[in-house]
């Protein structure tokens, strides 16, 4: 072989061994470095952004709240007759109570059972309570005993009518006879029967009545009963208090009755009709639902403002007169063509500028706007864009203007 072919040979040999031993060293130094540079230079993160089109901004409800009042037109205020102690209540705040029903027993300072005058008498009114529980008891009882009878004779009757239709079906003359006066002699002991429970209801009522109308001519200054059939919604006393003559004890109120009124502007009025929901808030933060039952068509001759009323759903066991707060939605819509009814936390309200950001083409585009008035939490505003273009309205404090952005609607 010739030197130059020798030469050639070697050369050749030699790139090879140093191929294969430095080229694997390469890559592996050229991958370990691209892993490091995805590892130290990450994508970066957009900022996530909520968005509405400017369509949807073109109405809006208008959260108004407004001072109130509970009225009632049927109040019955409870005051004691004498002075004494308060011995017995038979009420809690907030409870019904019935006309006729005992409240409150106030005894005489110093007198009991065993001494002579009001506590004599007041003995007797004892027992005459004890009588009309008797009664009250008996009265129960016929009533009880009337409706069971009823209520079984009914049962016994329906047994032999269908006795009576098997044997009308089953074509039997003897067996259709015997059902036939079964019914008949069943129909007139139970006509008796019930005439005589009922008339033992009946006396047992004249009974009850008799005891207390006797009780009612025993009462004297110290029991205390209810004028009339309503909620108990204000209580001012407690056994063992001392009352005197003209103190008030207690308020009973025919909740039916009870209403919430409020004033607002012409313009609001205008909005608001029967019917429409609305929140009453009373002073101890409890909030009920309500609705509109009465708008007034004539302004209040000196304020100028229109009396709104309402019902609640649930009623207010609370004093007649009592302050409360009403809020309701009404509705508003921006008529002009470049205003919008904007949530004022997506505006940037500054001395030398007011903004928001525009989304377009996945970037917060700073827009100006121009406030033309506030409403609770809103603004109309108005801006140059289109109404199918979107407005950043969450995240819009934490971008910049031509940031990209991830948004969602």
């Amino acid at each position: 072989m010739s030197n130059r072919n020798l030469l050639y040979a070697f050369s050749v040999a030699l790139i090879f061994t140093l191929s294969s031993f430095l080229l694997p060293k390469y890559l592996k130094q050229t991958s370990k470095t691209l892993v490091s540079k995805t590892q130290t230079n990450p994508s970066k993160e957009l900022t996530k952004v909520k968005a509405e089109s400017l369509s949807s901004l073109k109405s809006a409800n208008n959260l108004l709240e407004y001072p109130a009042v509970l009225k009632n037109d049927q109040v019955v205020k409870v005051f004691a007759k004498a002075s004494g102690n308060v011995s017995k209540i038979n009420f809690q705040l907030g409870e019904a109570v019935t006309s006729g029903e005992l409240l409150v027993k106030v005894d005489d300072i110093g007198t009991n059972s065993a001494q002579s005058g009001a506590g004599i008498k007041n003995d007797q009114v004892v027992g005459g309570e004890l009588l009309l529980k008797q009664a009250e008891e008996s009265l129960k009882l016929a009533k009880k005993s009337y409706d069971n009878l009823k209520e079984s004779s009914a049962k016994d009757l329906k047994i032999l009518k269908i006795a009576k239709d098997q044997a009308d079906a089953k074509g039997d003359k003897d067996g259709i006879s015997i059902a036939k006066n079964q019914l008949k002699s069943a129909e007139e002991k139970t006509k008796t029967a019930l005439s005589s429970a009922k008339t033992g209801k009946n006396l047992a009522d004249l009974q009850y009545q008799n005891a207390l109308l006797s009780l009612s001519g025993l009462e004297d200054l110290h029991l205390l009963k209810s004028p009339f059939s309503g909620t108990v919604t204000k209580k001012m006393i407690s056994e063992g208090e001392t009352v005197a003559p003209g103190q008030l004890l207690l308020e009973i109120s025919d909740l039916e009755k009870s209403k919430v009124q409020f004033f607002v502007d012409e313009k609001e009025a205008q909005k608001i009709y029967i019917g429409m929901e609305i929140e009453v808030k009373n002073n101890d933060g409890k909030i009920v639902t309500g609705k509109i039952t009465a708008v007034s068509p004539n302004a209040d001759s000196e304020t100028r403002r229109f009396l709104i009323e309402a019902k609640t759903q649930d009623d207010l066991i609370i004093p007649a007169e009592t302050i409360l707060s009403v809020s309701l939605s009404i509705p508003k819509i921006s008529q002009d063509q470049n205003s919008y009814l904007i949530p004022l936390s997506a505006i940037t309200i500054s001395q030398n500028e007011n903004f928001v950001f525009l989304l377009k083409d996945g970037k917060a585009v700073k827009t100006d706007v121009l406030i033309k008035n506030i409403s609770g939490e809103k603004a109309e505003a108005e801006i140059n864009a289109n109404e199918d273009e979107q407005m950043i309205v969450e995240g819009n404090k934490i971008v910049s203007d031509g940031e990209e952005v991830e948004a969602n609607f």
